[in-house]
C-alpha cells in the first residue's frame, strides 16, 4: 500500500520564507507539530492508502486534470487555523491569488478520481498551505494570537504541474517523495 495524495510544490523562496512564520510560532507554545519547510506543499487531493494496481489507473486521470488546466499563478497570504481558535487543529497559510483555478483543479480530481471509487470530499475544497497539527489543546492561547497577527504575502507563484506523491510516516515525520509529475497546459 501506497499513502499518496496529489499537490502542487511550493518554490524554495517561498518555503524559506514560511521556515521564518513557523520559527516566529513555535516561540509562542503549544503542542504543535511543525511541518518542516523542505515538506511545504499544497495539496489538491488526499488519496490515502492505496495499492500500486490503484495508482497506476490515478495517473491517467490526474494527467487529463494537468492538461486541461493552463499555466497559472498563485500566491500565499495570512494565516488562520481549522476549525476555528476555539479548539484549533490545523495552522495555515492562506491562498490569496489563483483560487478558483485551484478549486477548478481540485473539482476536476474530484470527479474523476471518484469514477476510480474514491468518494468525493464532502467537506469541500478549501485550498491553503498547513504549516502545523495540533498535538493536544494545552497552550493554545497564545498560539492563537499569534497566528491570528501573522503578515505574510508570498507574492505571485507559477503553477506549471501537479504532482503525485508517496507519503511514508517515520517517528521524525513524513518523507514525501515524488512519483510522476504532469505538466500543466501551456497557454
Amino acid at each position: 500500500m501506497i499513502r499518496t495524495f496529489v499537490a502542487l510544490d511550493v518554490p524554495s523562496p517561498v518555503k524559506e520564507g514560511v521556515r521564518g512564520i513557523i520559527a516566529e510560532l513555535k516561540r509562542l507554545g503549544g503542542n504543535i507539530k511543525w511541518v518542516k519547510p523542505e515538506n511545504l506543499h499544497l495539496t489538491i487531493k488526499f488519496l490515502g492508502e492505496i495499492e500500486e494496481e490503484t495508482l497506476e489507473r490515478v495517473y491517467p486521470v490526474v494527467e487529463r486534470c494537468a492538461g486541461e488546466t493552463p499555466v497559472f499563478s498563485f500566491s500565499l497570504s495570512g494565516a488562520g487555523l481549522f476549525p476555528g481558535p476555539r479548539r484549533p487543529r490545523v495552522f495555515w497559510i492562506g491562498i490569496k491569488e489563483g483560487v478558483e483555478e485551484l478549486e477548478s483543479l481540485f473539482s476536476c480530481l474530484d470527479r474523476g478520481l471518484e469514477a476510480l471509487g474514491f468518494p468525493r470530499e464532502r467537506r469541500g475544497f478549501s485550498p491553503h498551505l498547513t504549516i502545523g497539527r495540533a498535538r493536544s489543546p494545552q497552550g493554545m492561547e497564545r498560539l492563537v494570537k499569534g497566528i491570528e497577527g501573522i503578515e505574510y504575502n508570498s507574492g505571485k507563484i507559477e503553477a506549471s504541474s501537479l504532482l503525485v506523491m508517496k507519503s511514508r510516516l517515520t517517528p521524525q515525520g513524513p518523507i514525501y517523495t515524488p512519483l510522476k509529475e504532469f505538466k500543466f497546459r501551456a497557454w
